[in-house]
This record gives C-alpha cells, structure tokens and sequence, in this order.
C-alpha cells in the first residue's frame, strides 16, 4: 500500500480500458492480470518491490473526480509508466524502428484523451512488445532517415521533452495534441489537460466540480441518455471556465478547426479539442 505522505517507488500502468485490461474498482482485475503487471513491474523497476498503480483497482467508482483531480501527481511521482496496448504488443521487440514508431503511433492508445497526459508526465516511459519490454529512449534511432523522422515527431514530444518542461504549453499545442484523440466522457477533456497548460491557475478541482446543476429537467429522462446530456452540458461549462481562465489566448485561437461554443460572448471559442 502507497499512502500519498510514503516514498515508496512505484509503476504507473497507461492503457486503454477497450482493448486492455478492463476490470473495476467493484470486482477488481482477474488474477492472470494481476500476476502479468506484477512480473512486468518487478522487471523495470526491481527496487520498488512490485508496486504498481492503475486506474482499473485505484480509483473508488465513489471517489472518480478525486481520483481525476490525482491523476497528474500520481504519473508524475510514478518511477516509470508502463504502457500496455493490444497492438503495440503484438509486433517484436526485433522489429526495426520505424515499425515500432509506426505501430505505436497508429496505436489505440495513442488515440485516446487521457494517454496524453500519462506519457506527458512520465519520467521513463516503457512499452510492452510481444516479446519484450523497450525503454522509450530506444524507441527511437541515434541517427534517423527521413521516414523515421517524419514519424518520429509527435513521439519525440511526448518522450523526449526536458524534465520540468512542457511541449504542450498553448492552447494551439493542445489542439493539435489532441485533434487525433478521443474520449469516453466528453467531459473529461479539459480535466485531462488542464495541468499541462494552467500550471495551477486553475485547480482540476474546479473544473471537475463542474457539473450539471438542475437534476429536475431531466426527471424521467433514461439514464443513460440523461448521463449523456450532463457530460455534454459539463463539457461545454467547463471549456468555458478553461479558457477564461488563461492569462493570455493566441491570436488565431477564433481559427483552429471543429465546432464552436454556442453560449454568448463565446462563439469564438472551440467547444472540443478533439476534432
């Protein structure tokens, strides 16, 4: 057990929930998974006595936004993040480089909101292969061709920045980050990268206690399309609140791609990064 005041050294596990490890707070994760992540665990970080963090056991279902509002400081005090995806795992650790790059730039993990922020955070990140763990840092080549550095780009972003620095700092870095991702919730988004931009000019605190204030509206509303309509209403509330919030908007923040805010006095404004 790692309580938030201990300095035990712990894993951090990246994945998506649809093709991944599944399980809940409420049943838990199947053994087999469990004694999988654990032997990976002991193999990267051998010192940290099978420690590991992931978001499937960890987060209460009673205590998400608290668990939200951890995510960045729990990737970020993680000693390596170990990234577990179905198709990077099914190519060889033998492949050549731009294989590799390939299948995890083209990966369901890299496609999703929260990844991005995982792998921002991450002081090492390692990927599972078929046959093997690879360290990022050898993902990729000491000297590229011109294919492997096309593709190279946006890994090198999420991989390769200084520690302490931050290649996603703007707004038009964000968009651009997060055009090719998705979300489950579409409400989630500005909580997952809210850290990366304000730096503590706004608290995820605020933003995720954002939510749908009149209950009565929707009396006799199905759930699940009840559900739905708060998470589109916090959604949109809380890219409000994210971009007013920034000191100084770019200049061409009116142009970047996708569908504008509705509400007045902001029909300027993106309603989605994820275009």
């Amino acid at each position: 057990k790692v309580t938030k005041d201990s300095e035990e050294i712990y894993v951090a596990v990246s994945h998506v929930w649809s093709d991944g490890l599944r399980g809940s707070t409420k049943d838990g994760l199947p053994t087999c998974q469990l004694e999988r992540i654990d032997r990976l665990v002991r193999k990267i970080a051998p010192e940290g006595n099978g420690a590991f963090w992931v978001d499937a056991i960890c987060i209460p279902d009673d205590k998400r936004d608290e668990g939200i509002r951890l995510m960045g400081k729990t990737y970020k005090g993680a000693a390596k993040v170990l990234v577990i995806d179905a198709g990077i795992r099914g190519l060889s650790t033998k492949a050549p480089h731009e294989k590799k790059l390939l299948r995890i730039l083209t990966s369901v993990w890299m496609q999703r909101l929260w990844t991005l922020q995982e792998a921002i955070y991450a002081k090492e990140m390692v990927f599972e292969f078929r046959d093997g763990l690879v360290p990022a840092s050898e993902i990729l080549p000491e000297k590229m061709t011109c294919l492997q550095g096309h593709l190279a780009i946006d890994f090198y972003q999420l991989t390769m920045h200084m520690p302490g620095s931050n290649p996603y700092s703007n707004i038009w870095d964000i968009s651009r980050a997060l055009a090719t991702r998705a979300a489950g919730r579409v409400d989630d988004e500005t909580l997952a990268v809210i850290d990366l931009i304000h730096d503590g000019e706004i608290s995820s605190y605020e933003l995720a206690n954002t939510n749908y204030s009149d209950e009565n509206i929707l009396a006799g509303t199905p759930k699940r399309q009840a559900q739905t309509i708060k998470s589109a209403w916090a959604a949109k509330e809380r890219m409000k609140t994210f971009l007013t919030n920034i000191p100084k908007l770019p200049r061409n923040t009116p142009f970047l791609i996708g569908p504008k805010l509705q509400d007045p006095g902001f029909r300027w404004a993106p309603e989605s990064f994820m275009t």
